[in-house]
């Protein structure tokens, strides 16, 4: 028997692998509270496609600057990285890849080659380019080294160019950004804060995101996002190359600004209210956009898409946050117990329990805070754990006729 008391929603998804290597860029994370984001980056080229695609800065380094409020608390600071490798290898005496990053440096701390905590080392991007280009792509946990506003130098990367024996492609990368998530007691309203990342190509192509786990905020509710791409020819302009966004019912609506018009929204460009806008970042992108118009009239919408399409110019995405304006925050608490054993070829001999706590809005101490709506619960029941009919759960004020018995899926609201 399945006994309910409370839940609240637990998702958890897997990395899928690209045909052509790449990880696909899924949420990676979910903030909330009195916060906000950071996003800037740039490049190691140091010409833009016109003069040499091959060429960087020598010594391999480039600098950007943090600007977070003073007195603001550091929740996350995220390093993403990517650079022209060698996979097999085809062309260079040995290997160039993430392994080959040794000397990499932020600001002289040495970033490690091997993913720890809370770090990922996505897969190789492998053939791409006409077949002749491979790419590496990393993010680290830099949240001991990020500390506050102030510059920060990376050095030291290492990539494979078109010197070392690769035919003429046109296509070099090495680039990097800095991601800070920060809090910040100035900050009014409660806001989520989506954190997508992966590394996946598109070409000729269109697909879409889902931002969630926020609830639109009501009256003039405002909001950013930002996507960060590399290899986006600023020459290149093709039809329906665009970025687009709908928030909840609302159309699509491209975006675009005075660095990224219609049609050529990839481009080498670094633009946002968070950065000095600037065109020098070749083969490298990182446009914010404030969306808090395509949030107005969407109060209460708890979802978005976000569509990507690129026409002629290869694109490789790596990483996307949108930050939105939320209603109060439920401080929903949530513990799974079960109760008994679960032994084979037994029936109702054990419970599994649910139970979830309301401790309120947030905004006062727990006896007094309090929060109104509805709760809805989606749990996939563990392997072995069956659930037989309605009847065997146990849940006194709350709907489970979603629940999908063939699937062992529990779907009650409250």
């Amino acid at each position: 028997m399945l006994i309910l008391i409370a839940s609240l929603l637990s998702i958890t998804i897997s990395s899928v692998a690209l045909a052509a290597g790449g990880d696909s860029v899924i949420l990676r994370k979910t903030y909330s509270g009195n916060i906000d984001y950071v996003a800037v980056g740039s490049s190691l080229r140091d010409q833009p496609n016109a003069v040499d695609t091959c060429s960087f800065f020598s010594p391999v380094s480039s600098s950007v600057t943090v600007n977070i409020p003073v007195g603001a608390t550091i929740l996350d600071a995220y390093l993403y990285f990517a650079g022209s490798a060698d996979i097999g290898p085809l062309y260079h005496s040995s290997q160039i890849d993430l392994a080959d990053q040794t000397a990499l440096t932020l600001n002289g701390v040495s970033i490690s080659t091997t993913a720890g905590f809370n770090d990922t080392d996505f897969q190789n991007l492998t053939g791409l380019g006409s077949g002749f280009v491979d790419f590496f792509g990393a993010r680290r946990d830099v949240s001991d080294i990020v500390t506050g506003a102030g510059a920060y130098t990376l050095a030291g990367m290492v990539v494979h160019t078109e010197a070392q024996n690769r035919p003429t492609t046109g296509t070099c990368l090495g680039a990097w950004s800095l991601v800070v998530i920060y809090e910040d007691v100035s900050i009014s309203n409660i806001r989520v804060i989506n954190l997508f990342d992966g590394f996946q190509s598109f070409k000729n192509s269109t697909f879409d995101l889902q931002p969630r786990n926020f609830v639109v905020d009501t009256g003039t509710p405002t909001g950013k996002m930002t996507h960060m791409t590399y290899e986006g020819d600023e020459q290149l302009t093709s039809a329906g190359e665009t970025f687009e966004i709908q928030v909840g019912s609302g159309s699509f609506v491209a975006k675009i600004n005075g660095l990224n018009p219609v049609d050529n929204q990839y481009n080498s460009t670094v633009t946002g209210p968070d950065v000095f806008d600037t065109t020098t970042s070749y083969g490298f992108d990182l446009d914010t956009y404030d969306i808090s118009s395509d949030l107005l009239g969407q109060s209460n919408q708890f979802d978005a898409t976000t569509r990507y399409n690129s026409g002629n110019d290869l694109v490789l995405l790596m990483a996307e946050i949108i930050s939105v304006d939320n209603k109060a925050l439920a401080d929903i608490e949530i513990t799974l117990n079960d109760v008994g054993l679960f032994l084979e070829n037994t029936v109702n001999s054990s419970q599994y329990i649910l139970s979830v706590q309301n401790n309120g809005d947030g905004t006062d101490s727990v006896s007094a805070g309090f929060a109104t709506g509805y709760v809805h619960v989606y749990d996939d029941l563990p392997a072995g754990i069956s659930i037989d009919s309605l009847a065997d759960i146990t849940a006194p004020g709350w709907d489970c006729s979603g629940t999908v018995l063939g699937a062992d899926q529990l779907r009650c609201t409250y």
